[in-house]
């Protein structure tokens, strides 16, 4: 699920770790489709709530829908149905006790699963990762062809780990140079 040249790198660096002694195991984590869920029903809470401290001049999600609405020239191309559901979305709603149910219940599952490891290499779609809300942290892995940072996404089930874990495997990623900005 990643890049060519990003997945060789991760050969690379794996070939590395395994050669200096780490141990690996392939496993497979569960998708959910509760996730999204979560997100509609609490965006309008944490949103309205961002918007209360801000110098934002529309303080509501319905004021965002209504001003969409009546400026059709400045129509979001994506979302306004997104934005829409999730002013009918609440974190009263059953749909949304649910899923904070199955995401404790999938939290215990996945923390079972890998309460062994030291820290877990994404190499596919991140869902679980953030579902659950485990610790996670991003380094930079290598650059690509095109100049950009490629990264390596990781996760664990204490953050004590996941940071020792982390600091090992960036002395073998490559060092990060900032990029270059221009006037």
């Amino acid at each position: 699920m990643v890049p060519d040249e990003q997945y060789r790198r991760y050969e690379q660096l794996f070939d590395t770790l395994r050669s200096e002694g780490t141990q690996f195991s392939e496993i497979t984590q569960p998708y959910s489709p509760h996730q999204y869920r979560i997100m509609q029903c609490e965006f309008k809470r944490d949103l309205e709530q961002y918007l209360s401290q801000s110098s934002a001049k529309l303080k509501t999600l319905d004021d965002i829908i209504a001003y969409y609405e009546a400026h059709p020239q400045t129509m979001m191309k994506y979302g306004i149905t997104k934005l829409r559901e999730a002013a009918q979305k609440s974190a009263d709603d059953l749909i949304y006790r649910e899923a904070m149910a199955e995401r404790a219940r999938m939290r215990r599952q996945v923390i079972g699963k890998i309460e062994n490891y030291d820290v877990c290499i994404m190499t596919g779609p991140t869902n679980i990762m953030h579902f659950t809300g485990l610790p996670s942290l991003a380094l930079k892995l290598c650059t690509g062809e095109d100049g950009l940072p490629k990264g390596i996404i990781m996760y664990g089930a204490d953050e004590r780990r996941l940071l020792a874990a982390a600091l090992t495997i960036e002395t073998y990623c490559s060092q990060f140079c900032p990029p270059e900005l221009y006037a």
